[in-house]
């Protein structure tokens, strides 16, 4: 199982606008830029399942969890950052059901002034090594039906529709059908 410590540096590159990109796993520094960013996402009302901002004393208790769980190798969490600013966020976690530990679950999203830039892309590659390094045989996640860009783009990196749970979300006022896709990894 992969264990890494706080801060440390997974990759860098540079995005399709020029601008240098690190990954890097997060710590306790992070708080208050993690508290921005989730806050940014929520005000968008982009495809994620959280609606109401979170308080800084809600997104540290958060962020003590996340940092226990990597700690103990069942969940690694990836931070974006550009200028020292944190953009995005990605992991892959041990599934909480006793008889799926061969399944990683994963999330990703990311700010939408830095969408199509190449960084979902290079998340999506940095995810399925990361799986592949906690040993799992298959990835799996949910997205909004909606969120045809978010498709797309786990379509492109082989991950399939296996089911829709209908009416699951409630997005902008209107029900949207959640669906579940995988990817087996070799």
């Amino acid at each position: 199982m992969v264990l890494f410590k706080p801060g440390q540096i997974i990759e860098k590159f540079t995005a399709k606008d020029g601008r240098k990109v690190i990954l890097r796993t997060p710590e306790m520094k992070d708080l208050d830029q993690l508290l921005k960013y989730i806050n940014s996402l929520i005000e968008e009302d982009t495809f994620i399942s959280l609606i109401k901002k979170k308080t800084r004393k809600e997104e540290r208790i958060f962020l003590k969890e996340l940092l226990k769980n990597m700690k103990s190798r069942k969940k690694v969490a990836i931070v974006v950052e550009i200028n020292k600013k944190i953009i995005g966020m990605f992991s892959v976690e041990t599934s909480r059901m006793e008889r799926s530990p061969h399944v990683g679950g994963i999330g990703v999203a990311i700010l939408k002034e830095y969408r199509g830039l190449g960084i979902g892309n290079k998340m999506m590659e940095v995810l399925i090594k990361l799986g592949r390094k906690m040993g799992f045989k298959f990835l799996r996640l949910t997205v909004f039906a909606s969120n045809k860009v978010a498709i797309n783009l786990y379509k492109k990196f082989g991950f399939k529709k296996v089911a829709r749970i209908p009416k699951e979300l409630l997005y902008k006022g209107k029900y949207v059908d959640d669906i579940i896709m995988m990817k087996k990894l070799k």
